[in-house]
């Protein structure tokens, strides 16, 4: 069985990778939205939820309840998404 991600999907999950890479910090909101979406596109992908592991890290750095917060980007995230 073969499984394929749409391009249109591939292309939305390149849109993500290219704005997070170009920023310097994130908003909360956008690292979960983010994370979420590559966690969905890694069942296609072999092996992307190892790159995963420390934008999930990430996301324990912001406090409770503070959605729009930024916080930069550690190098190893960024490494990642790179």
């Amino acid at each position: 069985m073969v499984m394929r991600l749409p391009l249109k999907k591939l292309q939305k999950a390149r849109g993500l990778f290219q704005t997070a890479i170009a920023k310097k910090s994130l908003w909360l909101l956008e690292l979960q939205r983010m994370t979420g979406y590559l966690n969905y596109v890694s069942i296609v992908v072999l092996l992307g939820r190892t790159f995963l592991r420390r934008l999930y890290n990430r996301e324990l750095y912001f406090p409770a309840g503070s959605k729009y917060q930024k916080r930069r980007m550690s190098g190893e995230a960024h490494k990642d998404l790179v």
